[in-house]
């Protein structure tokens, strides 16, 4: 996939899947090696996250420019959840062979088993490049959920998030990781998503100002604004602190 350039605009939603389907979503934690060896799943994933982030009026360009752009942003350390369903082929139909009934979405990968994975959410997370001395400090990226009915306000990509943080907090095992929990760092561009970013609670402000020109393909000025998160390890509070949000296990 590294190489291949993603289409922009992103690819437009194409199929539709009918009201009587029952909802029915997994998920699954991905280092970018896993995504390497599938790379249906790689192709699926990043037109989603380029489609939930198409801003034309703000900017120019993709999340990511190719295929091989979220393993190679996820690195060596870095983790993705995803979240898809798996669908049989007579439960989709093309969505010129409807009369606007049902739900669009991506036509997916198709899978040995005959049915397709459709990727529906995903959250991104990779190690801060810095203050990241005792390796507690993770940057959350690429959180989106399919913009379609079907998956709409139902805090998919929270959920992946939520999965994505446990798993790191699992991941602590140094006295001063646990002692310190686990740093969850969000860079937002305040005039697209601040609002909604701002409205989960447990955030704090660490800065907020104009972003450097043409930060993410920007056309046009926008406020960057840096959030964080911690989350502490259950049994390494005091009693001072159990205000804080704690993650047990998956």
């Amino acid at each position: 996939m590294v190489g291949i350039p993603c289409p922009y605009p992103p690819i437009e939603l194409s199929a539709v899947i009918p009201e009587n389907v029952p909802l029915q979503l997994h998920t699954a934690i991905y280092t970018a090696e896993d995504l390497k060896s599938d790379q249906g799943l790689v192709h699926d994933l990043v037109n989603l996250i380029n489609a939930g982030f198409y801003r034309p009026a703000h900017f120019s360009g993709n999340r990511f420019d190719d295929y091989g752009g979220l393993c190679e942003t996820l690195g060596s350390d870095g983790l993705c959840a995803v979240m898809w369903e798996e669908l049989k082929d007579d439960e989709i139909c093309r969505k010129d062979e409807v009369d606007n009934v049902g739900t669009e979405c991506v036509l997916g990968a198709k899978l040995q088993n005959g049915t397709k994975r459709i990727a529906v959410a995903s959250a991104s997370a990779k190690p801060k490049a810095t203050d990241n001395e005792f390796g507690n400090n993770f940057e959350v990226f690429a959180v989106v959920s399919y913009n379609a009915p079907r998956y709409r306000r139902k805090g998919l990509a929270e959920q992946c998030q939520r999965l994505l943080e446990a798993e790191l907090v699992n991941r602590l095992s140094t006295p001063s990781q646990i002692q310190q929990g686990l740093n969850i760092w969000l860079y937002v561009a305040e005039e697209i998503n601040g609002k909604y970013w701002r409205g989960k609670g447990g955030y704090e402000i660490i800065s907020s100002g104009p972003a450097p020109n043409g930060l993410w393909t920007s056309i046009r000025e926008f406020t960057l604004t840096t959030m964080r998160k911690n989350i502490k390890v259950s049994g390494s509070s005091t009693p001072d602190e159990q205000s804080e949000i704690q993650v047990v296990a998956v």
